[in-house]
């Protein structure tokens, strides 16, 4: 976090419309548990449409990593003290298995975590662009755990039937 780095802002106000600025100053204490700092942000404001006191959302990217392969954040655990994601395994038997892969976290946000698969067993090379990961009941499963899947939204159900 420094001066100059860009910032973006939005205000209910204004639903997604956004507005360009960059940090001006930021404040010499940073609290890495809560990811919070005090920061100053410079925003031009030609036409005096931002008032004082509106509240807004400010977004300052810290980093980024082109090409990262993503998994929600929620699909990160650990077993033996090793992070892991499981990956549903559909190839097989009458219900698809969780296949447990260990990964080299990176970047995590409130919603997504860039993740590395780790080793060369079959998990690891299911953990690609697109895979299926376990994201709910994940101190409930091993590696090999068949799996019940929740139907997704607009996914036709066994039967045929919409799904809720």
């Amino acid at each position: 976090l420094r001066v100059g780095t860009p910032v973006t802002l939005t205000a209910e106000a204004f639903g997604d419309e956004t507005f360009r600025g960059a940090v001006a100053r930021v404040a010499p204490g940073f609290d890495r548990a809560s990811r919070q700092a005090r920061v100053e942000v410079e925003v031009a404001n030609p036409e005096r449409r931002l008032k004082p006191g509106m509240f807004v959302r400010a977004r300052i990217p810290l980093d980024a990593a082109d090409d990262a392969l993503t998994v929600p954040a929620t699909a990160l655990t650990q077993r033996d003290g090793e992070p892991c994601v499981f990956v549903v395994d559909r190839g097989g038997g009458d219900l698809p298995v969780a296949r447990q892969v260990r990964v080299r976290p990176g970047l995590i946000g409130t919603d997504r975590a860039e993740v590395e698969a780790l080793g060369d067993d079959a998990g690891a090379s299911m953990l690609r662009p697109g895979a299926e990961v376990v994201v709910l009941g994940l101190r409930l499963i091993e590696d090999g755990t068949p799996l019940r899947l929740a139907p997704t939204e607009g996914a036709a159900e066994p039967d045929g039937a919409a799904a809720p």
